[in-house]
């Protein structure tokens, strides 16, 4: 019988929002393993690296993570306090 170890809860400060995400501990790390991540960052973060800017993306929409891909463009128009999931690249609006 498999055994399961509980969540950890981190939340991540960034200067454009808060990250919290709840990664399973523990776990082989050849197993996929899906996350719900929330956060309420619409864009990226700006790291400086020998002179030259970085982008990491905040918003969780990227596909090129750690770096932005522009996706968080699909943020816009998002209303504050409101819960909304992406798929396919499609804003749905859960609470």
């Amino acid at each position: 019988m498999q055994r399961f170890q509980k969540f950890a809860l981190k939340l991540l400060d960034f200067p454009l929002g808060k990250i919290a995400a709840s990664p399973i501990v523990g776990q082989p790390r050849n197993l996929l393993m899906p996350r719900l991540i929330s956060t309420d960052a619409t864009g990226p973060v700006e790291v400086k690296v020998g002179g030259e800017s970085k982008w990491i993306c905040a918003c969780g929409l990227s596909k090129n993570k750690p770096f932005c891909d522009g996706a968080h463009r699909a943020c816009a128009g998002e209303v504050a306090g409101k819960v909304y999931r992406y798929e396919n690249g499609k804003r749905i609006d859960v609470g």
